[in-house]
């Protein structure tokens, strides 16, 4: 394969399928946000899409995903608890609290991929009353 190809499928690639092998890989009926669809997204969505998984972006709209503006309150309600992994790729500081509402209780994980250097303003009751975990991307044999 010509480095040009190969390229993004060894950096965006194995970031992003890492968690979606830690979490939906294997498994049947998988809903997946995607938060952002730059290099990381779009590498994202093509792996959900091909794992079988029901995708939502969270801001864009293409590949096979239902799109979803996350600062649509209303739309961000109808989708409450209703993902299994949620893979945020934004690389700039921005609002998490109403997609971790959209976790499905006791199962749902965040996945942060992004990057953002400053810390984020996490609800934690949420969290705590519905079983759901954030955490960043690992690797998929730790």
């Amino acid at each position: 394969m010509p480095l040009e190809h190969a390229g993004p499928l060894c950096s965006a690639g194995i970031t992003t399928y890492s968690p979606l092998a830690r979490y939906i890989k294997g498994k049947k009926d998988q809903a997946v946000g995607v938060v952002g669809f730059g290099g990381l997204g779009h590498m994202a969505i093509k792996l959900d899409v091909a794992m079988g998984a029901k995708v939502t972006v969270f801001s864009a709209e293409a590949l096979s995903a239902t799109l979803v503006v996350y600062t649509d309150k209303e739309a961000m309600a109808k989708l409450g608890r209703s993902q299994n992994l949620i893979v945020d790729t934004v690389t700039v500081h921005h609002e998490i609290n109403d997609l971790i509402g959209t976790l499905k209780a006791y199962t749902g994980v965040m996945t942060m991929i992004g990057g953002v250097p400053q810390p984020y303003q996490m609800n934690g009751f949420p969290m705590i009353f519905n079983g759901t975990l954030a955490r960043a991307s690992v690797n998929p044999r730790s």
